[in-house]
């Protein structure tokens, strides 16, 4: 079979702590400098990670993203929408709602993270294939940037310890919302929700216990300038960021 990276957006949170920019849009499709940020990311899929068959996980307002990109031809790829009915259950339902679809290595990048002039170009080249998951990290200085993500821990080329939203950041490495996951994930992933009675699923803290289980996960350092979307002051750091970048 040959081998092929799908793309996966998961794309299908209310937003709520982006509103009232949110009331009537995706938090992905908020205007910034004359276009959505979701452009961006299928852009980055496309351009420096060769994907063309990107599924778009839907849901709140989902359908503005539909109107916009119809069926990706006009942007140079093939998008197929996923809707998830099941908002609840968090971004790693999104991903498992990719099982039916998606049967080789596939790369994740959420929607919301905003990411200017990076090297996703050289994770087409990594090897992940002898990994379960690859992680996205970065070096970085602002310990409160990691309590609001998650925070890395990494011994030779593996992730030995990831923690979601630490209280106490014990090292210098932010974990981002890029990731590739081998087609095995969705069947662990599966068995998770099953566990937690189909409620609620932390997906780093999901990746965490395979971490801890025994399963090779790898890490690839990310160079970018990097904006987690999520607010008034994170829309304008973005805005400020691309413009300066041009002028």
């Amino acid at each position: 079979m040959t081998e092929r990276l799908y793309g996966l957006i998961p794309a299908a949170g209310k937003g709520i702590r982006a509103y009232p920019y949110t009331k009537m849009t995706p938090k992905c499709m908020i205007d910034i400098n004359g276009q959505p940020n979701l452009l961006r990311t299928i852009g980055i899929m496309r351009d420096q990670l060769g994907i063309h068959d990107i599924f778009i996980v839907i849901g709140h307002y989902g359908e503005v993203i539909r109107r916009y990109f119809k069926d990706g031809k006009d942007f140079g790829v093939n998008l197929t929408y996923i809707e998830n009915t099941e908002l609840d259950r968090g971004l790693a339902y999104s991903v498992l709602l990719g099982q039916q679809y998606i049967n080789d290595y596939f790369c994740i990048l959420l929607s919301d993270e905003f990411y200017l002039n990076s090297n996703h170009a050289e994770l087409a080249a990594f090897p992940y294939r002898d990994a379960l998951a690859t992680c996205g990290i970065m070096p970085i200085e602002d310990r409160n940037l990691i309590k609001r993500n998650y925070s890395v821990e990494v011994e030779g080329e593996r992730i030995t310890r990831l923690i979601e939203k630490p209280e106490v950041v014990s090292s210098n490495l932010l974990g981002c919302g890029t990731f590739v996951f081998s087609p095995r994930i969705f069947p662990l992933l599966e068995q998770a929700f099953v566990r937690a009675g189909m409620k609620y699923v932390d997906l780093v803290s999901f990746i965490g216990a395979l971490c801890a289980s025994g399963e090779k996960i790898r890490y690839f350092r990310l160079k970018s300038t990097y904006v987690n979307i999520n607010d008034r002051d994170s829309l304008n750091l973005v805005k400020y960021n691309e413009r300066s970048a041009i002028f």
